[in-house]
């Protein structure tokens, strides 16, 4: 009975774990940093398990035909391709390994190819290269911020934060690329996480999280990113009341934005950043997340930290009474001498 439920557990998981890759690269299939197309899709599938990495090319191919861009993008379906049939040949165990794997032998190898039978120029070739540091970048940022949930890890620690911000970085200007009529994914995924930074660490988090937006936004759209140059403001704000109700930061968080924009000049833009900076503050409210941060993500400063300064000060003391000790014997001795 026990092996049957671990058996079912494993499934399901397996199936989650399948249809979150799918949707993923879906999802990142579509983004743009600029005018060019994001290698994201390729550092996921690069990342994760051989089976998962199937999972990923079928979401990049549903995407690449439901948005007619099948023929745009061959050198990133080659890369993937590749990448899927050597994660069952090659091992995937360090971090640098998996960056590499996307780096060399998805993008470079693909680009390569595709130059020689003439089905790329030698701009093209340049610029899938620059692709290619990108997408092993990626890659090897991502598996150190999965690290932080292998059961072994213990959640986040300071080596994999910069991991985590790079991230958030380069997810936030993927997804500001996924505009669905008016919502934009990018934007709300990036106010949800401010918020939860402020809530969570305070005004260095807040504060942080608003640059790595705004640095994201700027990535995918100019116009989106200089409307977004408040937002780390807006999240030192909400991190300096994150003691308040989460509504009145949230209000605060808005109206700091809104003031922002009037001072920038109120355009199309900035309004619809403001409807979906709005729409992030209705997801942090809605959703209960304290839980899971408190498991993977612990609070910097908080119940850790004067412990371990409690056990420095004790181990501190009981070295300074055994070095008194031992000079008092020291000068017991020499008194008994000196008495003879």
């Amino acid at each position: 009975m026990i092996k049957e439920r671990t058996t079912e557990r494993l499934t399901r998981g397996q199936a989650g774990a399948l249809l979150l890759s799918g949707v993923s690269a879906f999802l990142l299939t579509g983004a743009r940093f600029g005018e060019f197309s994001s290698p994201l899709q390729v550092s996921l599938a690069a990342v994760v398990s051989p089976l998962q990495g199937v999972a990923v090319l079928a979401g990049s191919l549903f995407a690449s035909v439901t948005q007619g861009t099948l023929g745009d993008a061959p050198v990133l379906l080659c890369a993937l391709v590749m990448i899927v049939l050597s994660g069952f040949v090659l091992p995937r165990r360090t971090s640098a390994g998996m960056g590499a794997l996307a780096a060399a032998a998805g993008l470079s190898i693909s680009a390569g190819l595709f130059f020689v039978i003439g089905g790329i120029d030698l701009a093209d070739l340049a610029l899938y290269l620059c692709m290619a540091v990108l997408a092993g970048v990626a890659a090897y940022f991502a598996a150190e911020a999965l690290t932080a949930f292998r059961p072994a890890a213990g959640g986040y620690s300071e080596p994999n934060g910069c991991a985590f911000g790079v991230c958030f970085l380069l997810v936030t200007g993927a997804l500001g690329s996924a505009q669905l009529w008016i919502c934009n994914l990018g934007v709300i995924f990036a106010g949800f996480v401010i918020l939860q930074g402020a809530k969570r660490y305070g005004i260095a988090g807040g504060t942080v999280c608003g640059v790595l937006a705004s640095a994201g936004l700027m990535l995918c759209s100019r116009e989106l990113g200089g409307a977004a140059a408040f937002l780390a403001l807006s999240g030192m704000a909400a991190g300096y009341f994150a003691d308040f109700h989460k509504g009145a930061v949230c209000l605060l968080f808005l109206a700091i934005q809104g003031a922002g924009q009037l001072l920038l000049g109120t355009d199309s833009t900035a309004i619809l950043l403001l409807l979906n900076l709005a729409a992030g503050c209705l997801l942090y409210l809605a959703l209960p997340v304290e839980g899971i941060l408190e498991q993977w993500l612990p609070e910097i400063g908080g119940e850790e930290a004067p412990a371990g300064f409690a056990a420095v000060q004790m181990d501190y003391l009981a070295h300074a009474l055994a070095g008194v000790r031992q000079n008092a014997q020291q000068i017991a001795r020499m008194l008994e001498r000196n008495g003879c």
